[in-house]
């Protein structure tokens, strides 16, 4: 279980299905509009409608996104972690989102 100072990361689930298990490790690069890199677990960063879409046009493992600089995607990045750590309960989801959208204003 993390704590709140600490970064979530997603845990990966091995059930047996190769294919699913390579997609769920596979890390992507993100490159914002600031020239900064980011990598991040795929199965955090497909919960990104936008990156979602990207990934199903084409397989790329370096993803420009030309409209989002460095500190924007530090917070998304954060966000979508949070929301793929399976040791996190609905109840701090939701506690996470709301001082999330609070520190967003």
């Amino acid at each position: 279980m993390s704590t709140q100072n600490e970064i979530p990361v997603a845990e990966q689930i091995d059930n047996g299905n190769t294919e699913a298990s390579e997609k769920k490790t596979r890390t992507l690069i993100l490159k914002t509009s600031d020239g900064q890199e980011f990598e991040v677990p795929e199965s955090a960063a497909v919960l990104s409608v936008t990156i979602k879409h990207i990934l199903e046009e084409c397989e790329l493992s370096k993803i420009p996104l030309p409209v989002v600089d460095g500190r924007t995607l530090t917070r998304v990045i954060g966000y979508l972690t949070k929301h793929t750590d399976g040791g996190v309960s609905d109840e701090e989801k939701r506690d996470f989102d709301e001082e999330f959208v609070t520190e967003t204003r």
